[in-house]
């Protein structure tokens, strides 16, 4: 596994080098019988050698092991973990490791459907300095910080985050994700407004995804809008873009 193996590399460059230490993202896509495989085999090297691993170390086991729970869907394990990586860092001398550690944090809370309590962390990191200097980055994570409101029935707080999202992707032309932005619009507008002028956020949505000319896009929007008009019992219609997007 090649994972395993860059891993266990640079626990041991860490050792001499603690200048070196890389908290990058990483794939959440692995055959699940290898990674259980892999994750018994953190926990027994930890047990054994953690005595005698420095800081940065440690800090980069938590890190690995932290992801290597969320991907095996044990995501209260991975808080732990990641919140032991954290008691060990200095964010003002390693802020992008900080960084990495708290968004793979809030991602852990919003997995356990704990949405105030990654909402708390996601708003955290949009005041640190590095992401301050970043609207990209912002945006990246303003993006969970809608869906979360959204799972938390706070509509309105989502909408505004989505016309962030929205007008950010228009002015770099991502045409895609503006559309995204516009079927969740969509979504909360039906649950403040009375009338059904919302639709106009999903008639929006499938025009810009018919110019990004991604037929994934396309096809989610006009499945997207399908079920907005079969919520409202507009069955015919609902029928028609459950078709389109086939």
């Amino acid at each position: 596994m090649r994972r395993k193996t860059e891993f266990f590399r640079s626990i041991n460059e860490l050792k001499l080098h603690p200048e070196k230490i890389n908290l990058h993202p990483k794939s959440r896509t692995y055959n699940y019988d290898s990674l259980k495989i892999y994750y018994n085999e953190l926990l027994t090297t930890y047990s054994k050698y953690a005595s005698k691993y420095n800081k940065w170390q440690q800090i980069t086991f938590f890190y690995e092991t932290g992801l290597v729970q969320l991907s095996l869907e044990l995501t209260d394990s991975a808080i732990i973990s990641f919140e032991s990586a954290l008691l060990l860092l200095d964010k003002k001398q390693n802020p992008k490791e900080y960084l990495r550690l708290k968004a793979e944090l809030a991602y852990a809370y919003r997995e356990s459907s704990m949405y105030k309590k990654s909402n708390d962390i996601y708003n955290e990191i949009l005041q640190l300095p590095i992401i301050q200097a970043d609207t990209n980055e912002q945006m990246h994570f303003k993006y969970f910080l809608s869906e979360n409101y959204e799972n938390m029935g706070e509509y309105q707080k989502s909408m505004e985050m989505c016309r962030q999202l929205y007008d950010h992707s228009l002015r770099m032309n991502d045409l895609a994700n503006a559309s995204y932005s516009l079927i969740q619009l969509g979504r909360m507008a039906a649950y403040l407004e009375k009338d059904t002028s919302y639709f106009e956020y999903f008639h929006l949505a499938n025009s810009l995804a018919a110019k990004s000319g991604i037929k994934k896009t396309i096809g989610n929007n006009f499945s997207s809008t399908a079920y907005a008009y079969s919520h409202r019992a507009y069955y015919e219609k609902a029928l028609g873009y459950f078709l389109l997007s086939e």
